[in-house]
């Protein structure tokens, strides 16, 4: 068995070291592979983490131990009322949110950060939307490496507050492709994106569990998009290990402060991601934002479980495909999870029992409850300053106008009421804060 890396565009083949991040003939992206396969797949016990598996990694290298939190080796979760409430045979969770830091990223980041320890690296430059930047700081950490994350203004604080703590240095900048840009114009470090073919190394791993737990390939297997890195280096594993199931690619079907991370119009892998449905025989489901809040309902009741949107996009994908009529009573289905356990109190008033009923009757969404809850933190503000927040802090992009008529509703349904006025600029501005009935529904 070799240890390659291969060009997605043309095929051509490289041995892993040194460092190559893209093909140097057609500068297309490179992803780790296995020639021409694995046969007999084993783990190493005395291991720990991804290293379980150093076997079949790039990053692994002779008898040095690998950089690790303890990730991997996430439960692979029979869903018994799940299966019975579907009527198929099998419906099978891989729980990606146990990892370190509640993300199937860390897998990748461990072998990433190996791989600059060994290379002499001791900076990595990482452009981020939010749990790239906190994963790889942290095992950066661990590796005493210094990082400089760049993501854009519009990831959520929460995660803003996480890499601001675990990264040495954090940069804003307007968008994404702002981020990739700075990023590839740092001299004197490792720059890690989400197609560095290193970090893509560890995400192989979830299959070689899945493989080794099931000991078979599962008919199909449920896969959220994003990027296109982590399906794409599933089905690497599977066609590693001689498996032919059919893989969904799940996409979300508008860029929704909920379904941000999975509304990627073109994946930066689309011609992996096109080629792996093809080959598969698989397809491409959408799901909108009310499927996946129902679907995180449906988890939590039939199996007690709380996930978060992105990874209950996949579970929302396999509803949806049961409706369809594209899987029959004989089928084995594997749902991966792949983000953390349910937090963000929005999404939790929304999906509560109460609260739905209020979604139900007075149609209070995501971006009205954003807005109680700026004026609540906040205090009294005026719509612009409203507007902004929501834009810079929370991702949720709304014009203008659409705000303004956000706070007309609000104000009729008693949840918000001007409390004064003030010149702005030369304008009389109405100030606005939130009323105890607004109170009572973030409560």
């Amino acid at each position: 068995m070799r240890k390659v890396l291969e060009c997605i565009k043309c095929g051509e083949r490289y041995e892993p070291y040194p460092i190559k991040l893209s093909c140097p003939k057609c500068g297309g992206p490179l992803i780790p592979k296995n020639i021409p396969g694995i046969d007999g797949l084993r783990r190493e016990l005395l291991d720990q983490g991804v290293w379980t598996f150093r076997k079949y990694l790039i990053s692994a290298s002779g008898e040095r131990l690998g950089v690790t939190l303890g990730e991997g080796l996430t439960p692979l979760i029979e869903a018994k009322n799940l299966k019975d409430y579907l009527g198929i045979r099998g419906v099978i969770l891989k729980d990606e949110s146990r990892n370190p830091l509640g993300t199937f990223i860390d897998r990748g980041s461990a072998t990433l950060v190996t791989t600059a320890l060994n290379s002499g690296y001791n900076r990595l430059s990482i452009a981020s939307l939010g749990d790239l930047g906190i994963s790889v700081s942290a095992y950066a950490r661990r590796a005493k490496i210094r990082t400089h994350v760049i993501m854009p203004h519009s990831v959520s604080p929460s995660k803003a507050y996480q890499t601001l703590i675990l990264a040495h240095k954090v940069e804003f900048t307007q968008t994404y492709e702002d981020a990739l840009k700075r990023v590839a114009r740092l001299k004197e470090s490792l720059p890690v994106t989400p197609t560095n073919p290193y970090l893509l190394d560890g995400y192989r791993t979830i299959y070689y569990e899945i493989f080794l737990k099931l000991s078979k390939h599962p008919s199909t297997l449920i896969v959220p998009i994003g990027d296109g890195a982590l399906l794409t280096m599933v089905w690497q594993a599977l066609r590693e290990l001689g498996g032919s199931s059919r893989v969904i690619g799940v996409k979300g079907c508008s860029s929704t402060p909920i379904l941000k991370d999975i509304s990627v119009d073109k994946p930066l892998l689309q011609d992996a991601v096109n080629e792996v449905i093809r080959d598969s025989n698989g397809l491409i489901i959408t799901v909108c934002e009310g499927e996946v809040l129902s679907s995180i309902k449906l988890l939590a009741e039939l199996e007690g479980m709380l996930i978060e949107p992105t990874g209950a996009s996949s579970l929302a994908a396999l509803i949806k495909l049961h409706s369809m009529g594209e899987l029959s009573r004989d089928d084995e289905v594997v749902v991966l999870l792949t983000g953390s356990s349910l937090s963000d109190t929005s999404i939790l008033r929304l999906i509560a029992d109460k609260h739905v009923k209020y979604f139900d009757e007075i149609k209070i969404g995501y971006t009205k409850l954003k807005i109680l809850e700026i004026l609540t933190l906040q205090g009294p503000l005026h719509p612009y300053a409203i507007w902004k927040i929501l834009r810079n802090s929370y991702g949720v992009k709304v014009g203008l106008r659409t705000l303004y008529q956000h706070m007309e509703e609000l104000e009729r349904l008693g949840f918000v009421r001007v409390s004064s006025f003030k010149s702005i600029g030369g304008r009389i501005r109405k100030i606005y804060e939130v009323t105890t009935k607004g109170l009572m529904i973030l409560k």
